[in-house]
């Protein structure tokens, strides 16, 4: 009943072309939108024909903006020799494309439906590993717990130097021992218990009581 109920959606909303994947393949002309993308196959330009006469049969792939019109600048063409080669191209962008838009539509209703209680309480303790020529991981105590977010305060780390190691070691969090000051951050709580990412460098993962390895240099 919800994929019934989806798919009715999804012809409303995005103008979705619903056939019959032998429709297409047997199909002299066809043309689909699905989302951000609009699907066309036929015959090829007269203008390719003349610069590829052994390709007579197209299928093109063209992005769409907000307001479903073609992106100048963003699309491609795939020439073929036969038309069933060009519709067999037509049913497979029609199918990732709607497998694309499908996932997105579960994952969004994952994020609605998601409640942070179920998955973080007071007390929890998330890591966040980052940095390009060394590694660094950050701690943070969850201190609130809300119906779609939590609230988080960095804490202290105990880093110890690995034996034999070069300018590195394994690091554990000191909960309680919140970092003077240490960043504090809102997440929401998105399907499956992922967190949203106030830098472009954080991943937040619960801590899973083993220490995190280090490095640093100087």
């Amino acid at each position: 009943m919800f994929f019934r109920f989806l798919n009715v959606y999804l012809c409303h909303r995005f103008n979705l072309k619903v056939m019959e994947t032998t429709t297409i393949a047997q199909a002299d002309t066809y043309t689909g939108k699905v989302a951000s993308v609009k699907v066309e196959a036929g015959e090829s330009s007269e203008g390719s024909r003349r610069r590829y006469p052994a390709y007579g049969w197209m299928c093109r792939e063209a992005k769409l903006d907000k307001n479903g019109e073609e992106k100048p600048g963003h699309s491609v063409v795939w020439l073929f020799t036969t038309r069933e080669g060009a519709m067999a191209h037509a049913v497979k962008v029609m199918e990732r494309e709607e497998k694309k838009l499908r996932e997105h539509m579960e994952r969004k209703a994952a994020d609605k439906a998601a409640k942070a209680c179920d998955h973080y309480a007071a007390g929890d303790i998330l890591h966040n590993t980052w940095g390009w020529e060394q590694t660094n991981v950050d701690y943070y105590q969850v201190v609130k717990v809300t119906d779609k977010c939590i609230y988080v305060e960095q804490v202290d780390a105990k880093v110890t130097v690995t034996e034999g190691g070069f300018m590195c070691g394994v690091s554990e969090p000191v909960a309680g021992s919140f970092k003077a000051g240490g960043n504090k951050y809102r997440l929401t709580v998105k399907g499956g218990g992922a967190l949203s990412r106030p830098e472009s460098y954080h991943s937040f993962t619960k801590w899973d009581g083993t220490p995190k390895r280090v490095s640093w240099y100087g």
